[in-house]
């Protein structure tokens, strides 16, 4: 009796094992060929085959690395991509029509239209494309950019929101264990990281922005456990309706940034999951600077 529980327990552990197994193997694979579509990507946005560095350089407010690193650890760089861009006529592969796009997105949105711009952050891992599927929720979620399976999805708009003219965007973004997607985010949990990485860029199909932190909170994804719902906030009915959402944010906010917004800005709200909660959500919440030249003010 004793021999056959032994053998049905090491028959068991074997299942588990290999079955645990079998998923970190299918795990890691999907994210190495994330990682090279990506790479793949980002050499179709540089056809001239010069990758531009990403990252920026926000005046701290206190005393900076002499190194060129700052205290965190992250080495600061231009956020800009290095090669020129303009703006070209191409035909729209969905309505034959022409359009404006940049020429580093044209390649790419030939491919996939569904493709609205580009985020570039040195916060995160890579540049990322984002996606937009207006006529079908979370379609991105776990869906790649050539439309296979995905375990990473890509990083996409809430499918009602509008990247140029809505108040706020909602860019969702899943926190990979292997540090792509959105994980990164999780460094802002740190107000000395904000200090040194508060600016981020967005390319539209048509411009480019710059974004600037000014709150950090976590919430709950259930309204019926005291969640927030940032997502829902798309357009202010009202002056007092933007001023409410933003007081909101700051009241939440992990620490005061000492930045806020006003009505007439555009806000983006940055989400991905986090594990201290209930279906916990980490929101890095920006606003857009009047142009992307704009010099940024010290913390």
């Amino acid at each position: 009796m004793r021999r056959t529980l032994s053998i049905l327990l090491l028959v068991a552990f074997c299942a588990v094992f290999l079955v645990s197994g079998y998923f970190l193997v299918d795990y890691i694979g999907q994210s190495v060929h994330a990682q090279k579509t990506y790479d793949e990507l980002n050499s179709l946005r540089h056809p001239t085959g010069t990758q531009g560095q990403q990252g920026q350089t926000t005046p701290p407010s206190g005393p900076a690395s002499t190194d060129g690193s700052d205290p965190t650890g992250e080495t600061n760089a231009p956020t800009e991509p290095t090669i020129p861009d303009e703006l070209i006529s191409i035909e729209d592969p969905e309505t034959g029509k022409d359009m404006t796009i940049w020429a580093s997105l044209a390649e790419l949105y030939r491919l996939n239209p569904d493709i609205i711009g580009y985020i570039t952050f040195d916060a995160l891992k890579n540049p990322y494309p984002l996606m937009q599927r207006p006529d079908s929720k979370d379609y991105y979620l776990h869906t790649d950019f050539y439309g296979s399976y995905s375990n990473a999805g890509c990083l996409y708009l809430k499918e009602d929101c509008d990247l140029e003219k809505s108040d706020n965007v909602t860019i969702y973004g899943h926190n990979m264990k292997d540090g792509s997607m959105f994980a990164g985010l999780m460094n802002f949990t740190d107000k000395e990281y904000w200090q040194y990485h508060q600016t981020f860029t967005i390319e539209t199909l048509t411009n480019k922005y710059q974004y600037q932190i000014i709150a950090v909170f976590k919430t709950s994804g259930y309204s019926s456990q005291g969640g927030y719902s940032y997502h829902k906030f798309v357009n202010a009915s009202s002056e007092e309706a933007f001023n409410s959402f933003v007081a909101d944010v700051k009241q939440m906010a992990m620490y005061d940034t000492g930045l806020t917004a006003e009505y007439g800005d555009h806000l983006i709200c940055l989400s991905t999951c986090e594990y201290t909660l209930n279906n916990g959500r980490l929101v890095v919440v920006a606003k857009r600077l009047p142009n992307e030249t704009e010099d940024v003010p010290a913390a």
